[in-house]
């Protein structure tokens, strides 16, 4: 759902991504996110990219924090995703201002 809403992907988008994403699970425990950026990088354009990285940062977030195992996994994949520095810095701050704001309500 967070996928359908952040990006607006159709149907079928959403679902070869998580169709992906539970086929590989064994090479996301070993880090090993080469094939699955691959598919990713063919699939997605750098801003579809960058709203997907931010999801990511809200999955991490979803415990109230993100971790510095949970940021690190998000920098190596910011890189896998050929996204700048620039792009996974601005999307940890959307998530942390995203964290502040829930707090403060």
């Amino acid at each position: 759902e967070l996928l359908a809403h952040d990006f607006l992907f159709d149907q079928f988008k959403v679902e070869s991504l998580l169709n992906l994403a539970v086929q590989n699970v064994e090479s996301f425990i070993d880090r090993d996110f080469y094939q699955y950026n691959k598919i990713i990088n063919q699939m997605l354009n750098n801003d579809e990219k960058y709203k997907l990285l931010i999801t990511l940062f809200k999955i991490a977030a979803s415990d109230g924090k993100v971790e510095n195992t949970e940021s690190e996994d998000l920098r190596f994949i910011t890189q896998g995703f050929n996204l700048s520095h620039q792009h996974f810095i601005s999307a940890r701050a959307v998530v942390a201002d995203f964290l502040a704001a829930s707090k403060n309500n």
